[in-house]
């Protein structure tokens, strides 16, 4: 079972959107969450190419103390 972190503690996200170079299109997204020793975190970057493709990778740890932190990677990609 995975820890739930902020139930009753504190949780902040933020999320940016740039141009790259030429047609693109970048984001990035971060949260956090902890409630005392446990917490959660994740990242994901987006990068889309207008008429080529859409890409993303999802990175995710969690953590309880006494214990291993849980992680995970998850990526996507069209063409």
């Amino acid at each position: 079972r995975r820890p739930v972190a902020a139930a009753d503690g504190r949780a902040t996200s933020r999320t940016t959107v740039n141009g790259g170079n030429g047609p693109t299109l970048n984001a990035n997204a971060k949260a956090q969450a902890h409630d005392g020793g446990t917490f959660s975190r994740s990242q994901t970057k987006t990068q889309v190419k207008a008429g080529e493709a859409v890409s993303s990778r999802t990175r995710t740890m969690t953590h309880r103390p006494g214990s291993a932190p849980v992680r995970s990677t998850t990526s996507t990609g069209t063409r």
